[in-house]
């Protein structure tokens, strides 16, 4: 093997030359040739001899040493990964199986972890230059391969859209992070995010095992609402209104919205609300409201930025909400106005904007777009102008049941309703009068005597007229 060595003769015809693997022999002269391959084997490798085919991408075929490599058996690793690491400096030498499986451990087997262990101990870091693209995307997927990050720290494999190559580390080893990034995430934030991770240009099996568990193996962040203001703060000119406008589309479709929203109202230096002006404040906008046209007034309402109240379906007893904010485009819904308070009427036509998200809620850009800002009477007379679609629970609550104790609206909710009474039906005549009596008993003693008395007098005389549909 040594002469065939010598002649450079290819990798197939060397190992042809080998005596073959003997199956289990129990008995006859057979025994004597049982353990020839074994012994053989044992023989090549301690002679050190230069015996062994490296792996090449060219010829001729270069022989070397077997300690001096890592090896691999036929077959159980794709010959793109074996070219790449080769590349990179590592020595490989592919054996057939049979012969794999007689090796000890003073001989070094290649796997991701090990590969990793040689290129850093032999810094072989400068050979990653003469990979192409494909080949670092494929030498990515096999470093992961075995899903342990630890086995790619400190490898330049993971491209950044200022197209360099930077290398993940453990997460508690380092304060630096990186921000991995979806197509559509780059497709608004590329510019400005140099040293994001694209994760459309990884293998998909590398992309979802980041998805699943790199944030919180490496040094690797996904798109947060802290890291959006981060890089819209870092650009240095204005958006255009087409790049503002591709930037709402995207929020509103957005898992993390709601709290991005929240950090962009508290900003004092986020311009993302496009006017003919220039992009303005949130808290600005109603200072240019009068530079907005018609049609600009179209694409405002069209904008994910107005505090929607939604309703919830976990409505607890006695409550005093019973709506979240979500940050929502208003183009298609109907507003009936600014509401106080986080309790609203629970209507399928109806929707409020929330006004503790505003800092002037009666401001002139609302009235522009028709919204006006409302009291707790107008929610209340809106829900009882709705009454038979209202939980019953929402009826017993306190914060309506003590705008409710107030004699001025007892006695508009008498006005409205006992016109109307015959109209109720019976069931929802008694689920009013029992409203009215529990917020009168629960609030009458803050109600000076009059006004208990002018309070009990309007629950007497519209508990008779909604009982008997007078």
């Amino acid at each position: 093997m040594k002469t065939f060595a010598e002649d450079a003769l290819p990798a197939g015809d060397i190992f042809s030359a080998w005596p073959p693997h003997c199956s289990s022999i129990t008995s006859g002269d057979g025994l004597y040739w049982e353990n020839i391959l074994q012994a053989t084997l044992h023989s090549a490798v301690q002679s050190g001899l230069a015996i062994w085919p490296k792996v090449s991408e060219t010829d001729p075929i270069t022989y070397v040493g077997l300690k001096s490599s890592l090896v691999i058996g036929k077959d159980q690793v794709n010959w793109d990964v074996l070219v790449a690491l080769t590349r990179v400096g590592l020595t490989l030498v592919q054996l057939p199986q049979t012969h794999t499986k007689f090796l000890d451990d003073s001989i070094a087997k290649l796997t991701p972890r090990v590969a990793r262990d040689q290129i850093l101990i032999r810094n072989l870091l400068g050979g990653f230059t003469s990979l192409s693209q494909i080949q670092r995307r494929i030498l990515c997927e096999y470093f992961l391969s075995d899903k342990d990050f630890s086995s790619i720290y400190g490898l330049p494999l993971f491209p950044v859209l200022d197209e360099s190559y930077i290398s993940l580390d453990d997460r508690t080893a380092t304060a630096r992070r990186y921000i991995a990034l979806t197509t559509d995430e780059v497709h608004v934030f590329g510019a400005s995010a140099g040293n994001a991770i694209p994760l459309d240009q990884l293998q998909p099996a590398v992309t979802a095992l980041i998805l699943e568990t790199g944030t919180t193996k490496a040094n690797i962040d996904l798109l947060s609402p802290t890291s959006v203001v981060a890089y819209l703060s870092s650009e240095t000119e204005p958006r255009s209104e087409e790049d503002l406008s591709k930037f709402w589309s995207w929020l509103s479709e957005w898992c993390h919205r709601e709290q991005a929203m929240t950090l962009f109202k508290a900003s004092s230096s986020l311009r993302l609300i496009p006017t003919s002006k220039g992009p303005q404040l949130f808290d600005h906008v109603s200072t240019y409201y009068r530079s907005l046209s018609t049609l600009n007034l179209t694409k405002l309402r069209r904008l994910p930025i107005f505090p929607v109240l939604v309703p919830s379906t976990n409505v607890q007893s006695l409550v005093e909400r019973n709506a979240s904010v979500k940050w929502r485009a208003i183009a298609d819904l109907t507003v009936k106005g600014v509401s106080p308070m986080p309790l609203i009427p629970l209507t399928y036509d109806i929707n409020f904007l929330d006004k503790s998200c505003f800092s002037n809620p009666s401001c002139t850009l609302l009235n522009a777009l028709g919204i006006p800002s409302l009291t707790n009477e107008n929610i209340l007379l809106l829900a009882l102008d709705h009454f038979s679609s209202q939980l019953f629970k929402l009826h017993l609550s306190p914060t309506l049941g003590e705008i409710i104790g107030r004699p001025i609206v007892l006695y508009r909710c008498f006005e409205r309703h006992s016109s109307s009474a015959r109209q109720m039906g019976h069931y929802n005549r008694r689920r009013m009068l029992l409203i009215l009596i529990h917020s009168s008993k629960v609030f009458s003693p803050r109600f000076p005597t009059v006004g208990s008395f002018h309070a009990w007098r309007m629950i007497t005389i519209a508990g008779f007229s909604m009982i008997s549909g007078i």
